[in-house]
């Protein structure tokens, strides 16, 4: 099936153990070293590397900038420090550390549709790693505003938001404001600790995933999804669903019954 919009795979995995901590003595006192992904940024792009090489990133269309095609932009940043970001011809690269909700993330965008080729390409270097979680790809232009809560980027994009649902984002004055309430968006991401709650039509979930999210939630998933999982190498399980996307809130009550059965009644 040829695919008519950009996509967006994203892959979760742990951070180091605390106790791995490393301390060095100082002049004015302890320095200690900020925990890091188990999935370091080197160790992350010697992973892409493989993909981009393999599909050869021939398919290219001319994007507005002069960014080279993505084989050549990860040899590149290879012997670079640390990346946050890297954008190619074909897909914009991204890596971080969510400290505060124990883990990491590697992220490959589309910048357009089927940039990607065929996604297992890239995850498969990565699930069987020390540390893997999860893994998913969704619909770039739908996971944008299903989790989009300034109404600054609204305005920049030229979307009305004023029949959203507000709330407060918390903060004491002055740095209160307003913002859009996604809380019950049937696409939305939520940051949890060692893992993300996300619903997606193509999913790699890993044995750390499920001691996440509580084991008693694999049995019911299995159940549920029977004819959708493939297991896989390594205790990970794969969801499919067929002639199914999260694109819009037309499939609302599928993503709902999805994100009930990985995490219960959220």
């Amino acid at each position: 099936m040829i695919r008519l919009r950009s996509q967006v795979m994203k892959i979760i995995f742990s951070l180091t153990e605390k106790d791995e901590l490393r301390g060095s003595h100082e002049p004015h006192g302890i320095s200690f070293v900020p925990r890091e992904g188990l999935m370091s940024p080197g160790l992350a792009i010697s992973k892409l590397q493989g993909p981009a090489d393999k599909f050869g990133m021939s398919r290219v269309v001319k994007t507005s900038d002069d960014s080279a095609p993505a084989s050549v932009v990860l040899r590149r940043a290879a012997n670079s420090r640390p990346w946050g970001e890297l954008i190619s011809q074909q897909l914009i690269f991204q890596y971080g550390v969510a400290a505060s909700f124990e883990h990491c993330f590697v992220q490959i965008e589309e910048r357009y549709p089927a940039a990607a080729g065929v996604w297992e390409d890239w995850i498969n270097p990565f699930v069987l790693e020390a540390g893997f979680v999860q893994g998913w790809v969704s619909d770039v232009e739908y996971t944008r505003w299903q989790n989009a809560t300034d109404p600054f980027e609204y305005q920049l994009a030229g979307r009305d938001c004023s029949q959203l649902p507000k709330k407060s984002n918390g903060l004491p004055p002055p740095l209160s404001k307003e913002i859009v309430d996604i809380s019950v968006n049937p696409g939305r991401w939520v940051l949890r600790d060692g893992y993300v709650e996300a619903v997606a039509p193509r999913m790699w979930l890993s044995e750390l995933f499920w001691m996440r999210v509580g084991l008693e939630k694999k049995k019911h998933f299995q159940q549920e999804y029977a004819e959708s999982i493939e297991a896989l190498e390594g205790g990970i399980l794969k969801l499919v669903l067929q002639d199914i996307d999260f694109d819009s809130e037309v499939t609302a009550e599928e993503q709902g019954r999805l994100r009930s059965a990985l995490y219960g009644n959220v």
